[in-house]
């Protein structure tokens, strides 16, 4: 059953990396695993926070390093 839940987990990362152009070259995939990444633990820090300005201000700051980076 795990194997079954971390391929389709597995299918989904590799369609992000597609969408944030990951095949491209090596330099394109380390930017779409960077900003997958930044985006997934973003919202997780938001969520898991009780701090509703916190949360807020931690994902407008990804957002805003990810759009100027």
């Amino acid at each position: 059953m795990l194997g079954v839940v971390k391929e389709a987990y597995e299918k989904r990362v590799r369609g992000y990396l597609d969408l944030f152009g990951g095949n491209d070259s090596e330099d394109a995939r380390a930017e779409a695993i960077l900003t997958l990444s930044a985006l997934v633990g973003a919202t997780l820090i938001a969520r898991a926070v009780a701090d509703r300005n916190l949360s807020d201000e931690v994902l407008e700051t990804v957002a805003r390093q990810l759009t100027e980076h």
